[in-house]
């Protein structure tokens, strides 16, 4: 399989860069990748507003609200929560085989990620849509999926605490794993608790804009509303050098 190369990635006289930084040829590497990223030590009170972070791979809060993560997480307590995290995509093909090899591999990653937002991780382990359909771009058939669609809901609902005062959803764009998180946001029984959806990134950009405005009025429609937050983006893209296995 080909793999696909979002933005942040090229290649250069047949090596693969992140970010302008070539990627290492050892696996190796990545078990020591914690030596590239600084990981801060900070004193809970327990006062902390609990947060829930959901995302349907290990890279997604990273990509789409790694930024605000970073600015915010002193002041709040992160739990990530990963749903489609068995894995069989990974643009390192060549270096790893299995998808048992590549879920460890984006796992650890996720794991630095995490470490550096002072965040609790947890890994539902679900099948990405890689192996639940016959492709995985597959579109989501919500009648079809719905009884799926209910599974993710009662798993999602046990990591929802009392004290958990806001849960982050992708808006639901382009991958099917996005587009079934979005249904789950929608029937998930949210008892008071602040919901909030962040930017699919990269298939933000990628939608066509007819289709891309239809969604945000069914959202709007529902009671959500656009919010602009300040990030360091140079912060961001230093946290995004973590990610050398995935998209």
């Amino acid at each position: 399989m080909k793999a696909k190369l979002m933005p942040h990635y090229e290649i250069k006289e047949g090596n693969l860069y992140f970010l302008g930084q070539r990627i290492g040829d050892k696996i190796s590497e990545l078990e020591n990748n914690n030596a590239t990223i600084d990981i801060p030590e900070i004193k809970r009170t327990g006062n902390e507003e609990k947060v829930l972070v959901v995302e349907a791979h290990s890279d997604d809060a990273a990509l789409s609200i790694g930024g605000y993560l970073l600015k915010s997480f002193r002041e709040k307590q992160i739990q990530l929560l990963d749903i489609f995290s068995t894995c069989g995509c990974t643009v390192l093909a060549d270096l790893l085989k299995t998808p048992e090899e590549i879920t460890r591999y984006n796992n650890l990653e996720e794991g630095l990620f995490s470490e550096r937002i002072c965040a609790e991780l947890n890994m539902m382990n679900l099948p990405e849509s890689f192996f639940r359909y016959s492709r995985w771009n597959d579109p989501l058939d919500v009648d079809k999926d719905l009884a799926y669609i209910n599974s993710v809901i009662d798993d999602i609902n046990s990591y929802i605490s009392d004290g958990t005062r806001q849960v982050f959803f992708p808006v639901g764009l382009g991958h099917p794993d996005h587009v079934l998180l979005r249904e789950v946001c929608r029937r998930l029984n949210h008892n008071g608790i602040i919901t909030a959806l962040y930017e699919d990134l990269p298939y933000f950009s990628e939608i066509p804009s007819q289709e891309l405005d239809r969604i945000l009025a069914s959202l709007r429609d529902e009671g959500f509303s656009e919010e602009l937050v300040e990030i360091d983006v140079d912060e961001k893209l230093k946290l995004l050098s973590i990610y050398k296995t995935q998209y």
